[in-house]
């Protein structure tokens, strides 16, 4: 389960060979990318990976909202459907970062019984 990521700067001529790495014996394996509190992290330190992926978690997400908007389903369902499918993912990510809250605004749902 142990993975190593390897973040290198400096500037070569040739790709440079490390050294493995081993723990009680056992080779530790050289990754190019994990995932770390949510957040993809990759060896050229970039966004790209991190941010596919969230892009494609939302596509996934508000692929049923678009169904149900082509079917012409009333925008109190809409509300509730995404409340209850789609914002409930936000919540719980921002909740991991302390940000439940954005400064006054209290998130209110359309869908009380």
């Amino acid at each position: 389960k142990t993975k190593k990521l390897i973040v290198d700067f400096r500037r070569a001529q040739h790709p440079r060979m490390y050294t493995p790495l081993e723990i009680n014996g056992i080779t530790v394996d050289r990754v190019s990318c994990f995932k770390y509190l949510g957040v993809h992290i990759t060896e050229d330190l970039t966004w790209t990976t991190h941010t596919a992926a969230l892009v494609s978690k939302a596509r996934q997400r508000l692929y049923h909202l678009r169904q149900l908007r082509k079917f012409r389903v009333s925008l109190r369902v809409l509300q509730c459907f995404y409340s209850g499918a789609v914002g409930q993912e936000g919540s719980a990510e921002n909740s991991a970062f302390g940000r439940t809250h954005h400064g006054n605004y209290t998130p209110q749902s359309p869908c009380r019984t």
